[in-house]
């Protein structure tokens, strides 16, 4: 995981940042923060069932100086060009130093490892032993039996009195 530490910070509110440039990317929501600028685009709010635009598409960037901007009132990208290309080429190279390219707004898709070409830690197996006290599994510790064909077997031992009660 890359990322810097805001532990330096826990000791003295006044220390200078240590994590610029900042870079986000969810489903095709983007970001990045440089040195008191702020770039932003939204693909698709999570309550939205379709992407406002495609991601190839960067006229919906947004661009603010949240030095004399904290709340992003005042979006200058249509005054300030060169600053967001400059912002938008930053991202470019964040993302690809994070992994996070080509950029993918698939979502149930990308939930299956399989179908996108992603390691499965579980592999090709198609059979799993549980035993008394395995709970709490993670998705990924488990085997991937999305959009496959399934049977489940398992085999249960009641003790009399438990079988009886009410």
């Amino acid at each position: 995981m890359q990322g810097t530490s805001l532990v330096y910070s826990f000791a003295d509110a006044t220390a200078a940042e240590r994590h610029t440039p900042q870079y986000f990317e969810i489903a095709g929501n983007r970001a990045i923060y440089n040195d008191g600028w702020f770039a932003r685009t939204i693909h698709k709010a999570p309550w939205e069932q379709k992407p406002r635009r495609t991601l190839q598409e960067n006229s919906a960037w947004q661009l603010y100086n949240v030095k004399s901007d904290f709340s992003l009132a005042d979006d200058l990208a249509s005054t300030n060009p060169q600053k967001l290309a400059e912002l938008q080429a930053l991202f470019l190279q964040e993302a690809g130093k994070a992994g996070a390219l080509p950029l993918d707004d698939r979502v149930f898709e990308r939930m299956d490892p399989v179908a996108v070409g992603r390691p499965d830690l579980m592999g090709s197996r198609t059979s799993l032993t549980l035993a008394e006290g395995m709970t709490g599994m993670m998705e990924s510790v488990f085997i991937n039996v999305k959009n496959r064909s399934k049977t489940i077997t398992a085999e249960v031992e009641v003790q009399q009195a438990a079988a009886t009660a009410p």
